[in-house]
Order: structure tokens, then C-alpha cells, then sequence
């Protein structure tokens, strides 16, 4: 007759097993996570058929190696949970055991997410400062770091037990904190560049104030996600909230930057043929033809704007031709 098993042994040095705050937690975030990638799915296939055509290869090629991470990351998600629920359900010693393959696997598809969309919005940041080397370099040095930071990580992961997480917490914050400084400088390099291509013409600046909207939300979005993070994970050391929201902040950078390639269709079809009016086609990837000032003020410095001829007429009302608007002089009546 075999012997009954006995329970399993509990390390004195584990503290007390709140069910809630430790497998609770690691369910509901992959829950989250779980419905992120289906919006990020709608995104991708909405990205596809109506914005990929206005954008060169490279953008192209960045979305849906982004959805394929992503499908990768939500697999290695739902091996987690599985591990630590089903294949070890019942035994509150799986958390003293290193952590599962998955979940150091997880690590890495999030820096490479994270590397990929940071390394677009650089790009953004090289075409809509005119070519600017500066701030395109101070975002890809730490873009640079966060992956350095997320591969350090991800091996000295390895072995470790979710209770001996301390044992490599400088490279967490490390990590943190270069993800934090790299959305902060991306919003504000942005939006400062898109308030330098205001052109004083009420239509034209009002597709900038909501492209720069665009930027703060989805940067403040990730922003503060890595905060609390931060926050949960310097004070909540044996409650895995901290893990449950990890588990969705790749998914919120990529579902930021498609959902930002998105948009553009939106603004195009309520401001009307805004394509031809700020450069948002170099927000992205191609060319776009621009507006001229004529005789309304300084003719802007903006690369990116192609000035058209002008022409004398009366009035001073926008008209378009060819799809290309016009600002006409004002003809001095004696």
C-alpha cells in the first residue's frame, strides 16, 4: 500500500500565502493581457486594410512583426498560468521553485516589443526634426539601454524563485527607468516638434493639437503604468500585482503605436484632406506635400512643407486645387 503523500513543505522563510495577491493576481493579469491582444489583433487587421497603404515597407513590416511578439507573448502568458495552476495545482511550493521557462521567455519578448516600437518612434523623431541626428540618437542611446537592461535581465532571471526577485532588483529598476525616460522623452520631443510646425492656420493647427494629444495620452498611458509599477514593485515585494501588470505593458506599447497609425485615417476624414495640409505621412514613413504661407506670415522652417506658387486673387479664402490647398494673397484694392 503506498504511503499518502505529504503536503508540501513550506520554507519558513516564505511569508504567509495570500492566495489573492499571489496565483490571483498572475490570473487576472494574463486575463488583461489575454484581451489586449485581441484589440490588438482588431488593430492590426483595421491597420492593414485601410492605413498600411500610405506607409513605406519598414512601418509595414514593424506592425506585423510586432503582432507576431505579441502572439508570442501571449502564448508564453498562457503557458504560465498553466504551470502554476494547473500543472502544480494545489501546491503552494511551485512558488519557491525557480521561475518557470515561460516566464524569463516573457522578459525578452517584452524588451524586444518594447526596442521595436521605441525604435519607430525614434525614426519619427529623425523625419519630423528634418533630419536632426540629436534627438533621434538621445532616444535610440536609451532605447539602447532598455534592451541591454531587458537581455541583463532576462538571463539573471533565470533560476531565480518569485521570492528572490531582490536578488536582481537593481536591473529591474534599471529597467524601469530607462523604459520610463524613454516614453517621457519621446512625447515631449514630439510634441515639441509638432508645436514648431504650427503654421497659424486655424485647420492646419488644429490637426497638430490633436496629433500632439495623440502623443501625451499614449505616452502618459505607458508612463504611468511603468510608474506604478515601480511603486508595486519596491513595496509589494511578496504580492504579485507588480507581475500582473507587467504582463500587460508590452501590450499597451503596441497597441499605443498602432492605435496612433490609426488615428491618422480618423483625423484625415474629419478635418478633410488633411494628408496635404501637416506632414502626417511623415509622421509615419512617406513624403507629403505641404502648404505655403503667402503673404499671411513667415514662411515656415519646416522641412517637410512644400511650398506652392503663389497667386494673387482676391478674397484670402482657402481654396483647393487639385487637391492642394492654396492660401491666397490678399490683391490690394485702390
Amino acid at each position: 500500500m503506498s504511503a499518502t503523500p505529504s503536503p508540501p513543505v513550506i520554507s519558513a522563510d516564505m511569508p504567509p500565502l495570500d492566495l489573492n495577491g499571489t496565483f490571483g493576481a498572475l490570473l487576472i493579469g494574463a486575463l488583461v493581457a489575454a484581451v489586449l491582444y485581441g484589440i490588438t489583433v482588431l488593430q492590426t487587421v483595421v491597420y492593414y486594410q485601410h492605413s498600411a497603404a500610405q506607409d513605406g515597407w519598414l512601418v509595414r513590416a514593424a506592425v506585423g512583426s510586432l503582432w507576431l511578439v505579441d502572439t508570442l507573448d501571449t502564448a508564453l502568458l498562457s503557458h504560465i498560468i498553466y504551470w502554476y495552476l494547473v500543472t502544480n495545482f494545489g501546491s503552494s511550493s511551485a512558488l519557491m521553485k525557480p521561475l518557470v521557462w515561460s516566464m524569463s521567455a516573457h522578459l525578452a519578448t517584452t524588451a524586444v516589443t518594447e526596442v521595436v516600437v521605441r525604435s519607430m518612434f525614434s525614426l519619427r523623431v529623425w523625419r519630423l526634426s528634418g533630419g536632426k541626428w540629436l534627438p533621434a540618437l538621445t532616444v535610440g542611446i536609451v532605447t539602447l539601454l532598455d534592451l541591454i537592461f531587458g537581455i541583463v535581465l532576462t538571463v539573471r532571471s533565470v533560476g531565480q524563485t518569485w521570492f528572490t526577485l531582490q536578488k536582481i532588483q537593481a536591473f529591474v529598476f534599471a529597467q524601469f527607468a530607462t523604459e520610463l525616460l524613454g516614453d517621457t522623452l519621446i512625447a515631449l520631443i514630439l510634441c515639441y516638434y509638432l508645436y514648431q510646425s504650427r503654421t497659424g492656420f486655424r485647420r492646419t493647427d488644429s490637426v497638430l493639437t490633436t496629433l500632439m494629444a495623440y502623443v501625451i495620452n499614449t505616452g502618459l498611458l505607458t508612463a504611468m503604468a511603468l510608474t506604478v509599477n515601480i511603486v508595486l514593485f519596491a513595496t509589494e515585494r511578496h504580492n504579485f500585482a507588480f507581475v500582473a501588470l507587467y504582463f500587460v505593458i508590452s501590450k499597451l506599447y503596441v497597441n499605443a503605436y498602432i492605435a496612433m497609425l490609426n488615428a491618422r485615417t480618423g483625423i484625415r476624414q474629419k478635418m478633410g484632406n488633411v494628408e496635404t495640409i501637416v506632414p502626417l505621412s511623415k509622421f509615419s514613413d512617406r513624403s507629403t506635400m505641404g502648404i505655403s504661407h503667402a503673404s499671411f506670415g513667415p514662411r515656415t522652417s519646416n522641412p517637410f512643407i512644400k511650398e506652392t506658387p503663389e497667386v494673387v486673387a482676391p478674397g484670402g479664402a482657402e481654396v483647393v486645387v487639385d487637391t492642394l490647398p492654396v492660401f491666397y494673397k490678399r490683391e490690394t484694392v485702390v
